[in-house]
């Protein structure tokens, strides 16, 4: 089972002695510092690794400062390829201290960790044991609400555009009546 590992750029020691440990437990964990090659197309790379993997583990805190921009492209990519959604994706937030879940991750069951003494070993055996029943993961009562949210959204976003398009129906039509008359038919008086 292939597993992605997002991290902070702050938690790649982290994220490398979960990697170990991951293997450990005959996981096939995916780490970008690990897999790919100096020269290769990082968002081209990682975009198509999380696509594939089939499960993704989120190293999430400690919270300090702004987001990661490499962490955040990954989440943009569960959200845009909407994994999130599908209750037989396992998506693991590991929550180091006080992070908080972004919004898409709070139907998925959280793995807690503190920041000074993380056992690798037994946050491994954690996430092990969440892989062996990805149903474990979720709570279904938060994301069908996610689900009903997204709909609502969708239709929302939807509902809008008509109306954009309908006021801009309407503009090009006054802007047409605006148009200055042809030479021929203008009044001899102007």
């Amino acid at each position: 089972m292939v597993v992605y590992l997002s991290h902070s750029r702050q938690n790649a020691s982290l994220a490398n002695k979960l990697y170990d440990a991951l293997q450990r437990r005959q996981l096939k964990p995916w780490l970008d510092s690990r897999e790919l090659e100096i020269g290769a197309d990082w968002n081209q790379q990682v975009a198509s690794a999380i696509r594939q993997a089939d499960a993704i583990v989120f190293l999430l805190g400690p919270p300090d400062g702004p987001g990661d921009p490499f962490q955040k492209f990954e989440s943009e990519q569960v959200v845009d390829e909407e994994a999130y959604l599908d209750p037989s994706k396992p998506l693991i937030p590991v929550v180091i201290g006080e992070a908080k879940l972004p919004g898409f991750l709070r139907p998925r069951k959280s793995i807690h960790v503190a920041p000074t003494s993380i056992d690798f070993e037994a946050l491994a055996d954690s996430i092990a044991g969440a892989l062996s029943s990805p149903g474990s993961t979720v709570d279904p009562a938060q994301l069908e609400r996610g689900r009903k949210a997204r709909e609502e959204a969708l239709r929302n976003l939807q509902e809008y555009s008509r109306e954009l398009a309908e006021q801009e129906a309407k503009r090009a039509g006054l802007r047409g009546l605006k148009e200055p008359c042809p030479r021929r038919m203008r009044s001899p008086y102007s």
